[in-house]
C-alpha cells in the first residue's frame, strides 16, 4: 500500500524537475532570440509601437499616449518576468507534494519493519 505514494511523489518530482528544465531553456532561448519563443512572439505581435495606451477627452482637448519601442519592450520584460513567476512557483509546489509524497509512503516501510531486540530494564516500575 506504501509503494504508489512514494512512486507517486517520485513522478511529481521528476515532473516539477522537467518543467524547470523546460522553464530554463524558454529563457535562455528568449535571452538569444526572442522571435522563437511563441509567447513573446504572440507578445510582439499584438504590442506594436504607436499602438494607443491611453486616450481620452480632458475638457475640449483630446489626447493620447502611445507606446513606444523602449515601453514595449519594458511591457514585454514585466509580462515575461510574471509568467515565469507563477510557472516556477507552480513547479515548486508540485517538487514540494512530490517530496511530501515520497516521505509518506517511505514512513510505512519504517513503521512495518522489526525494531530487533529491546532492551529491558531490571528496575521493577509499579
Amino acid at each position: 500500500m506504501e509503494r504508489p505514494f512514494a512512486l507517486i511523489g517520485l513522478a511529481l518530482v521528476i515532473s516539477g524537475i522537467a518543467l524547470l528544465l523546460y522553464i530554463g531553456y524558454n529563457v535562455f532561448v528568449a535571452i538569444a532570440s526572442p522571435a522563437d519563443v511563441p509567447i513573446v512572439k504572440y507578445a510582439l505581435a499584438h504590442l506594436g509601437p504607436g499602438d494607443r495606451v491611453l486616450y481620452g477627452h480632458a475638457g475640449s482637448d483630446t489626447f493620447e499616449v502611445n507606446v513606444s519601442e523602449s515601453g514595449r519592450t519594458l511591457a514585454v520584460l514585466f509580462l515575461g518576468i510574471v509568467l515565469l513567476w507563477i510557472v516556477v512557483g507552480i513547479a515548486k509546489a508540485i517538487i514540494a507534494a512530490g517530496t511530501q509524497l515520497i516521505r509518506f509512503g517511505s514512513s510505512f516501510a519504517r513503521d512495518e519493519a522489526p525494531a530487533g531486540a529491546q532492551a529491558v530494564s531490571a528496575v521493577k516500575r509499579e
